[in-house]
């Protein structure tokens, strides 16, 4: 097989967890190959993510996230490195080696918005290099960055020899540029939540959301009007939204005045023995991703209520998973949750049951490989 090396980001958006037995990140997937996994580093040999972090811990405290207008995610081009002159051909590898990207045959690269004009530098400048993005976040998030961020991303998805995608609704719109584009699903780390001990009574405790980035499209609100219903039918349920950051709280602050709401900041310790606590889970987000959220509930044993267009709330909570806004429906699906014992424990087994055939790697692994495979044939 070809050499192949994944470029990766530099932050892990996770927690550290007793029950977390990997990295539940598209790292997995080149886990199953054995490949160098790592981060983009400029000429200063600082990583490329964070080379603007002056730029973007400013942005975190100045009045750019002020209440009005609400924006978490700072999707412009002047929190990206984008000067030619800074760009390396070097890459730290996570066991601390230093490597040159020019010496592998596959470049796999996540499609992250820090990395759009560095991509289309190496596109430029390494045309003997297999080059493949893969995605992250939603294609949602790509209509909220500025028109030039938009732009560099629209020239990458064109130019790159491949694509690799973990959500169907991404892959229309990935295909709609780039003819060599394939959905893998979104795996789950074997023995994963195996050391989460399991309910064993209900603390009338709600989750109405999880964020610990995108809190635009994290539809807290609707959450919240569903937590009113349930309140009013007669359900005595407290609401919690977590993972909040510190430099995100004062954006979700009022709703900290509301009686039975309230919001907690990121769990640094324990995140899957706490999301075992919930009674239920409200994660109604309006951008489409691979939905690791809605997997880490089924690992803990508690049904999600989603967006039917992540791919692991589909796959995990098919009975669950509806349009983001569809109120009425949610709180149908909460009732009959709260009120039948049967149908919350046949959700949670079926959940349960997929989580456990998402642990097998084998079948994504083979494809994985003919992909890479198959890209780099093309391009010779």
């Amino acid at each position: 097989m070809s050499s192949v090396l994944f470029l990766y980001l530099d932050t892990e958006w996770k927690t550290d967890t007793d029950s977390g037995t990997g990295t539940f990140d598209n790292t997995l997937y080149f886990d199953m190959l054995d490949a160098d996994v790592g981060v983009p580093l400029t000429v200063e040999n600082t990583p490329l993510q964070f080379a603007k972090g002056d730029k973007f811990s400013d942005g975190l405290e100045d009045e750019f996230y002020g209440a009005y207008p609400q924006v978490s995610s700072m999707y412009h081009e002047a929190f990206c490195v984008s000067d030619e002159a800074e760009f390396s051909f070097d890459a730290k590898l996570f066991d601390g080696e230093i490597v040159d990207i020019r010496d592998y045959d596959v470049l796999v690269i996540s499609h992250h918005f820090f990395y759009n004009f560095y991509i289309k530098h190496l596109l430029e400048t390494c045309p003997e290099l297999s080059i493949i993005g893969i995605m992250e976040g939603g294609f949602q998030d790509v209509t909220m960055y500025s028109p030039k961020l938009q732009l560099c991303h629209r020239e990458v998805l064109r130019s790159v020899d491949g694509y690799i995608v973990s959500n169907r609704q991404y892959k229309q719109y990935a295909e709609t540029f780039n003819d060599n584009v394939i959905f893998l699903p979104f795996h789950v780390p074997e023995g994963h939540f195996q050391d989460v001990s399991p309910r064993t009574s209900s603390e009338d405790k709600v989750c109405l959301g999880i964020t610990s980035w995108n809190i635009d499209h994290s539809n807290f609100y609707t959450s919240i009007l569903l937590l009113d219903a349930l309140r009013d039918a007669g359900f005595g349920l407290e609401g919690e939204i977590i993972g909040v950051k510190d430099h995100h709280q004062r954006m979700v602050a009022d709703y900290n005045t509301l009686e039975h709401v309230s919001t907690v900041g990121f769990i640094e310790e324990g995140y899957y023995e706490y999301l075992s606590s919930f009674d239920l889970a409200i994660q109604l987000t309006n951008r489409a991703t691979a939905g690791r959220v809605s997997a880490e509930f089924a690992g803990v044993g508690v049904p999600v209520i989603g967006n039917k267009y992540d791919y692991l709330q589909q796959r995990c909570w098919p009975e669950l998973s509806i349009e983001p806004y569809d109120i009425r429906r949610a709180t149908k699906l909460a009732k009959e949750l709260l009120t039948n014992d049967d149908f919350y424990r046949e959700s949670v087994a079926k959940a349960r049951d997929e989580i456990s055939s998402l642990q097998e790697y084998d079948e994504t692994a083979a494809k994985l490989e003919s992909f890479l495979a198959s890209t780099v044939a093309a391009d010779s």
